[in-house]
This record gives C-alpha cells, sequence and structure tokens, in this order.
C-alpha cells in the first residue's frame, strides 16, 4: 500500500513540474514579446492590462499616423484576411472596420489590370523584390471602379518570417479625369495653336533662359529647335528698320505693363523677311519683372494680303480721280463749244465748234468703251469673233487710229512689216483695240519729238508684234505691274500724263483671249520701253482658197509715219486765234464801259481745250494766247505780260505747279492772277496749287459765266 501511494505521489510531482515547465515557457514567450514590442495589452483572467512601455507607445502612434492617413491603408494575413484598416480604407471602400477585420480581401475590393501581362509583372516584382507600386483598377462591392494608385508590400516579423501583406492605395479617380480633360485641352490648344501656325515660348529674364516650341522657331526661319534662345537672340533677328521700336515696346512692357503686343519684321537665316506678331504677359515678384511667356505667329501672308489691300484701295481712289479727270477733259472743249455757239452767229465759229464736240464725243464714247469692255472680260461676258485675218491689217488699222496723237506730238512712227503674210485666227476689231492701246501708250509717255517703232515677224509659230519707243521708260521693280489694272506706272504725282490705267490691263486680257501672251522690258526710267505681244498661229498652213484673208496694204518702206512738223507752242502757231479779237465774230456778251480788256495766257497741252478756250476769252472781249506746255508757260508770261494765267496741272515736261512757280519766282512784284484751270479737283490737289503759288483752283468744265465775273472783278 505504501509503495503504491508513493508511486501516485510521483506521478502527480511529475505532471506538476511539466505543467510549471509549459507554464515557464509561455512566461518567457510572453516576456520576449513584452520586450519586442509585439503586445501592448495582456489579458489576465477578464482584466486587460495595457503595457506602457516605449515600445507600446510608439505603436500606438504608428497606429495614429495610420489612422490619420489619407490613403487607404490595409494588412493581409498570408491567407489573404483583412487584420488591419484604417479610417481611410473605410470610407474608399464603404465598409467599416468590424466588418472587414478577419474577412478577405475581396470584402474590400477585387483587382483588376488592363492585362495578363501587367498582373504577372507584378506578382514578379512582389516575388522577388518584395515591392510592387503601379496603377490598377479596384473594383468595390457596392460596384463603384476607383483608378487608384497603390503600393504592396510583403511583411515578415521578426524572425524573418512571411507574416502577410501591406497595402496602401490612394484613388485618383477625380486626379485622371481632371488630367484626361487637362491633356485634351492641351492636345486641342496644340490643334489650334499649330492650325493657326501659333508658337508658344516662355523666358525667364534673369537668366534670359527660355522654352519654346518648334513651331516658335520656325517663325524665325528654322526648321529644326535652336540649342538656345533669349533676348538678345530675338533682336538678333528683328529688322534694323523695327529694332528701336522693338526695343520701344519691350521696355515699356518690362517697366510698367503686364501685357505687350507687337508687330514687327524679322530676317530668316536665309535673308528672307518675314512678319510675326508677338503677345506676352509679364509675370512679376516684388514688382519686378522676372518672367515672359506668349505666342508668336508668322503673319507674313497676312500682312502681304493687307498691303494688296491698301495698294487696291488706293489704286481704286487714284483711277477714281483718274476718271473724273479724263472725263472732264473733254467736257472742257465741250462746255467751250457750246458757249461760243451761244455768243457768236458765225457759221465758221460753229461749225469749227461742232466738229470739236463730235471729236471730244468720241474720246468720251471710247473712255466708256474701255471700261465696259474691261467689265465685260473682267464677268466673261466678252465673245471674240474669229476669222483668218492678216497681221499686217492689225497693224494698219491701229497705225490710222493712233496717228493723230502721233503727229500732235511731232513724233516718228518707224514700221517694220513682216517680209510676208502672217495669218492668224482672230478677232480683227479686237486685235486692232489692243495694238492701239499700246502705240497710244507709247504715244503718251513718249516726248515730242520721239521715236517710235512697231515691226511684226514670225517667230516659232507665233505672231510676235512690238511696239518700241526712246520714252518715260519704267522702273524694273514696276515691270510685273504695268498690266494691272487701274495701274498708270510712270505716271508722276502731278498727273502730268492722265489716262485710266485700264489701256494695258485691256491689252493683256485681250491678248489672253486669244491664247497669246503680252510682257513689257525696259531698260529703266528715262530709257524706253518694249511691249511685245504673242500670238499663236493656226496649226495648219494658211489656206487661201478655204478662207480668203482680209486684204493687206502692200508692204511700205521704213518711216513711212513720218509727220510734217508742227510748232504748237507759241501764238505764233495759231493763226486762227489773233491776239485782237476777230472782226467777224459777234460776241453775244460785250465788255462794259468800265471793264479792263485783259491780256490771258492759256496753258493747256489739250489742243482743243486750249483752242476753244481761248476763242471764248476773245469773244469775251478780251485779249487771248497760248502755250501747249510749262516751258513755253514761263517764256510767254515773261514776254507777253499776261494779267491772267490759266494754268493747266497736268502737262508734258515742266508741269503745271513748276511753271507756276517759276512765273511768280521771275517776276514777284507783278500782280498776275495765276490760276489752276485742271480736271483734277481732290483737297490734295488744290493744297499743292496752293503752295505752288497759284491764286485760285478752278475744275474743268469751268461755268462760262464763272469766268466772265471772275475776270470782271480785275
Amino acid at each position: 500500500m505504501a509503495e503504491a501511494a508513493d508511486d501516485t505521489m510521483l506521478r502527480r510531482l511529475a505532471e506538476e513540474n511539466a505543467a510549471l515547465r509549459l507554464r515557464l515557457a509561455d512566461a518567457e514567450d510572453t516576456l520576449q514579446a513584452l520586450r519586442s514590442g509585439e503586445v501592448d495589452a495582456i489579458l489576465v483572467g477578464e482584466n486587460i492590462h495595457v503595457l506602457e512601455g516605449a515600445d507600446t507607445a510608439a505603436n500606438r502612434f504608428r497606429s495614429d499616423v495610420l489612422a490619420q492617413m489619407e490613403d487607404a491603408v490595409i494588412v493581409l494575413d498570408t491567407e489573404g484576411h483583412v487584420v488591419y484598416i484604417n479610417a481611410a480604407g473605410e470610407r474608399q471602400y464603404g465598409v467599416p472596420a468590424a466588418e472587414a477585420l478577419g474577412r478577405p480581401q475581396s470584402a474590400l475590393f477585387t483587382q483588376e489590370w488592363d492585362s495578363d501581362a501587367d498582373e504577372r509583372a507584378a506578382r514578379r516584382a512582389l516575388n522577388h523584390e518584395g515591392y510592387w507600386r503601379g496603377r490598377c483598377i479596384y473594383r468595390t462591392p457596392a460596384g463603384r471602379r476607383l483608378l487608384v494608385e497603390c503600393s504592396n508590400s510583403r511583411l515578415r516579423d521578426a524572425r524573418g518570417n512571411l507574416a502577410g501583406l501591406l497595402v496602401v492605395a490612394r484613388d485618383f479617380s477625380v486626379q485622371a479625369a481632371a488630367e484626361s480633360a487637362l491633356a485634351a485641352s492641351r492636345a486641342r490648344l496644340q490643334f489650334a495653336l499649330e492650325s493657326a501656325r501659333i508658337g508658344e515660348w516662355d523666358l525667364d529674364l534673369e537668366t534670359d533662359a527660355s522654352t519654346r516650341s518648334l513651331r516658335h522657331d520656325m517663325c524665325f526661319g528654322y526648321t529644326r529647335p535652336v540649342l538656345r534662345w533669349g533676348l538678345a537672340t530675338f533682336k538678333a533677328h528683328v529688322h534694323p528698320a523695327d529694332l528701336v521700336r522693338v526695343e520701344q515696346t519691350l521696355g515699356e512692357a518690362l517697366d510698367s505693363r503686364a501685357e505687350m503686343h507687337l508687330e514687327c519684321r524679322v530676317i530668316w537665316p536665309d535673308g528672307s523677311v518675314h512678319w510675326i506678331e508677338v503677345h506676352a504677359t509679364v509675370f512679376r515678384q516684388g514688382g519686378t519683372a522676372r518672367s515672359m511667356a506668349g505666342i508668336v505667329a508668322d503673319v507674313s501672308e497676312r500682312k502681304v494680303a493687307e498691303e494688296a489691300l491698301r495698294d487696291a484701295d488706293r489704286r481704286k481712289d487714284v483711277f477714281l480721280a483718274t476718271l473724273a479727270h479724263e472725263l472732264r477733259n473733254p467736257m472742257a472743249p465741250i462746255s467751250n463749244s457750246l458757249a461760243i455757239m451761244r455768243r457768236s452767229e458765225d457759221p465758221a465759229l460753229h461749225a469749227q465748234a461742232m466738229a470739236t464736240i463730235e471729236k471730244q464725243l468720241a474720246h468720251l464714247v471710247r473712255l466708256v468703251d474701255d471700261l465696259l469692255d474691261v467689265s465685260r472680260i473682267s464677268q466673261g461676258k466678252m465673245t471674240l469673233r474669229v476669222a483668218r485675218i492678216d497681221v499686217s491689217s492689225v497693224l494698219q488699222s491701229a497705225i490710222d487710229s493712233v496717228q493723230p496723237r502721233i503727229e500732235h506730238k511731232q513724233q516718228r512712227l518707224e514700221v517694220q512689216w513682216p517680209e510676208t503674210p502672217i495669218a492668224l485666227d482672230g478677232d480683227m476689231t479686237r486685235l486692232t483695240q489692243a495694238l492701239n492701246n499700246v502705240l497710244d501708250n507709247a504715244a503718251k509717255y513718249t516726248q515730242v519729238g520721239g521715236r517710235i517703232q512697231l515691226s511684226a515677224r514670225r517667230e516659232f509659230g507665233e505672231a510676235v508684234i512690238s511696239v518700241r519707243d526712246n520714252g518715260a521708260g519704267i522702273h524694273p521693280t514696276n515691270l510685273g505691274q504695268v498690266f494691272e489694272l487701274f495701274t498708270q506706272v510712270g505716271r508722276t504725282q502731278d498727273h502730268s500724263q492722265g489716262g485710266m490705267g485700264i489701256g494695258l490691263a485691256l491689252v493683256k486680257r485681250l491678248v489672253e483671249m486669244h491664247g497669246g501672251t503680252v510682257h513689257a522690258r525696259s531698260a529703266g526710267e528715262g530709257r524706253g520701253s518694249t511691249v511685245v505681244l504673242r500670238l499663236p498661229l493656226p496649226a495648219t498652213p494658211t489656206d487661201s482658197q478655204s478662207m480668203p484673208l482680209a486684204s493687206a496694204p502692200a508692204p511700205v518702206p521704213l518711216q513711212q509715219h513720218e509727220p510734217a512738223p508742227c510748232h504748237a507752242t507759241a501764238a505764233a502757231a495759231l493763226p486762227d486765234l489773233p491776239r485782237q479779237p476777230l472782226p467777224a465774230m459777234t460776241a453775244t456778251s460785250q465788255l462794259s464801259p468800265t471793264a479792263r480788256r485783259l491780256r490771258v495766257l492759256v496753258v493747256d497741252d489739250n489742243a482743243d481745250s486750249a483752242d476753244s478756250l481761248a476763242m471764248l476769252l476773245q469773244l469775251m472781249g478780251h485779249e487771248s494766247t497760248i502755250a501747249r506746255d510749262g516751258e513755253a508757260a514761263v517764256d510767254l508770261a515773261a514776254s507777253y505780260l499776261p494779267d491772267v494765267i490759266l494754268m493747266d496741272i497736268g502737262l508734258p515736261g515742266v508741269d503745271g505747279y513748276e511753271a507756276s512757280r517759276r512765273i511768280r519766282a521771275q517776276a514777284p512784284q507783278r500782280d498776275v492772277l495765276l490760276v489752276a484751270l485742271t480736271g483734277w479737283g481732290q483737297a490734295a490737289d488744290r493744297e499743292r496749287s496752293r503752295q505752288a503759288g497759284l491764286d485760285q483752283h478752278l475744275v474743268k468744265p469751268i461755268d462760262p459765266e464763272h469766268l466772265e465775273s471772275l475776270l470782271a472783278t480785275l
């Protein structure tokens, strides 16, 4: 019995000893956990004892930080269950911590990948490096789709064993939408800038360094980005004529303004000149300009278009003024002739007046016809009456038409007829009109006594008609404009030559309607000019049996049309207009007993206008003589000693303004009344008359009664 009791006691002691060893081992583990800070509290029965050690305080601090983070933080164990989630995670996934803890990750979200390759790459990074960061899609149980930027990190315990997974995720769905909208806006802006050929730039004023788009550099002539660009580089490209203005504008913007706008010319590397437009904003800090940003555009095409519009507007104004002048010129002798017919019963004077009226009416009709022809061609309403014609017939018809003007200016016309007949298919009337305009233009711009050469020849399947003169010539820069509508290249600002600027434009259109071309050549101003018409010849040889040629004149020697001498610059050249009244004249308006008989000098290169006005003055009871140009007017003013000078402005050689100045200078003490009588009536013309010493400026046609009253005041 005693032995049995001893065995029982020994077994109990062994069991108690084993239990004690287990508790000691547990205590050791607990102490180790306490030392490492792995526990924050100890559960003793039903009581929880919170540990207040340094490690515990650090853990609590870390927990507080995690709770306040804006990013969602969750911790998963090795089985993928949620063991921690912060407040941001609760808000982001819409699941409270009480429901999430201990549940699988899918209770919060499921992860979606753009591709299987992306998922495999993320798993490789996590397995090999223990860390992966990127963007992906989270889908919540409620169906929300979150675009998140997340980082996944493997967690290990103190012994280095895998303990779980730390997931930190930030929802940037709103930011991504904003970035996408911003990118789309930038793309639209870039498209607009590229479409408008606008370059953007910004400049650091302290370092003079800039960033720019390629389009910016292209505005300065570069096809590749320039390595360095600053204010100094920009100024080096500015045209010297614009540099002072550009520097002034820049200085004002940097000193006092926030905005800057300028347009200037820049010189490209190839030497060409272009226009740019710059808009910029100046950014200041502490009142000091620190940087600038803006845009630049190449506006060369716009500048060219604007200049073309201004030029067209100027030419339109000149044309309207010229048209008024050209219409007034024939109206003056018509008005004078009608006044002569009213004041005189002399049949001879009536006949002469009627002839003048008919001649000037024909001139008016031609002016109107030219205008209508240009309009019809521009609208495509003109048709040609094409027939087989001989070029010599065209030459002869044009010569007959222009001969009076050539003879009036004592010019020498030399004609070189073709050696053999040249047949072409064309409108005889329109080709004659074109050649007549060329010849008339040559006579107009060639001085008195000058030479005009007309020739025709066959050349490489074309009929070539050439008109050459030794007149005023054309500046090389103006050669391309002579055939433009309403352009009067070579016409001085004093309107000395007249014309409406449609003659050569009409020539070009008529020749082109025949499939031909026309061009002008000149060695320069004062060195004459040549106009060449080229007309295509028929593709097949001329068949005189099937299409007879219009009759052509027999070839005549060179210089056939050489006018007889004519001197029309002095009173002696006008035997029909003596200085004393004609006895045969019966004037209906006589001088009053107290009126003084005046000596009147009429200065006008238009013969009909000058002759009819001189005759009208004689019918009014005054003495008159005529000068055909400015030089003759100055000479006659000194010898004839007129009381009144009626001065035309558009005179060949010395114009009316210069002639008036010389007359005033040679006898300043003489009380002579100088009156401008001209077809030019704009304000600028009147002001120039005043500056030249003219007392009055009258516009043709003058009212005879007004002229008589004016003379009566003397």
